[in-house]
């Protein structure tokens, strides 16, 4: 009874629903990234502490 409602709502969001998984991915992406990035810093930082 209700998904006829459920379906009409979908249908009007979907191209949003479409925007919010591309900028989730991005999300995902970028917080993985930086992550990465300060993991790897970390990293050269305690190498460079233990060669001195």
């Amino acid at each position: 009874m209700i998904l006829p409602i459920v379906l009409c709502f979908l249908a009007d969001f979907a191209p949003y629903f479409g925007l919010a998984a591309l900028l989730m991915a991005f999300v995902i992406f970028m917080v993985v990234f930086i992550r990465s990035l300060l993991r790897n810093a970390a990293a050269s930082r305690r190498r460079g502490l233990a060669n001195e």
